[in-house]
């Protein structure tokens, strides 16, 4: 999603909500100096976010704080790096309002799932 959101970007800052083992890989770094070298890309501390879901334990002031502080960065553009996240993404969209607008990843890898099917 770093792709999409560099393209949307108007204020050239985008922020990615993702868990600490996307953010240290390989093909994340690759993303990002191939299709965001000139763009600021803020990474919140989201490292909680998959456990506050899956145990149904959302503290919504966290996600607040963490949204705010992107978007007061001058963010336009949050990334949700992470297939969990789609539960949280109103709360997101709710903090964010018309600060930023929210990408997340369900719809394109749902596309190119069908891409890959399509070719077998």
């Amino acid at each position: 999603m770093v792709k999409p959101a560099v393209k949307q970007t108007k204020s050239g800052i985008i922020a990615v909500c993702a868990t600490p083992a996307t953010l240290a890989s390989k093909r994340y770094t690759w993303l990002k100096q191939t299709y965001a070298p000139n763009t600021t890309i803020i990474e919140p501390d989201c490292s909680k976010w998959a456990y506050m879901i899956e145990h149904n334990q959302v503290n919504e002031s966290t996600i607040r704080e963490q949204i705010t502080e992107v978007c007061n960065a001058g963010a336009d553009v949050i990334v949700l790096g992470c297939t969990h996240y789609h539960w949280i993404e109103d709360v997101i969209q709710g903090i964010a309002d018309k600060a930023a607008i929210v990408v997340q990843p369900e719809q394109p890898v749902i596309a190119q799932l069908k891409r890959v099917i399509g070719r077998d």
